[in-house]
């Protein structure tokens, strides 16, 4: 089980990275097929977390935008 502290500054870090491609949460997450909701708990490092399926969406999506 990951510790809270990892999984809130893993989110700090996903929420960076997202406002680097200037697209609030709604249109990052429309724009790459990612719920909204799903987005949100990943950067406020609720619940689970971030899976290892989620991880490579992300990869992709920052990809796409050029921040990765």
């Amino acid at each position: 089980m990951v510790d809270v502290s990892v999984k809130k500054e893993r989110g700090r870090r996903i929420k960076i990275l997202r406002k680097h491609t200037h697209l609030s949460r709604r249109a990052f997450s429309n724009k790459h097929k990612i719920p909204s909701g799903t987005l949100q708990y990943w950067e406020d490092g609720n619940f689970g977390g971030l899976s290892e399926d989620g991880a490579q969406k992300l990869v992709n999506a920052f990809s796409k935008e050029g921040i990765w």
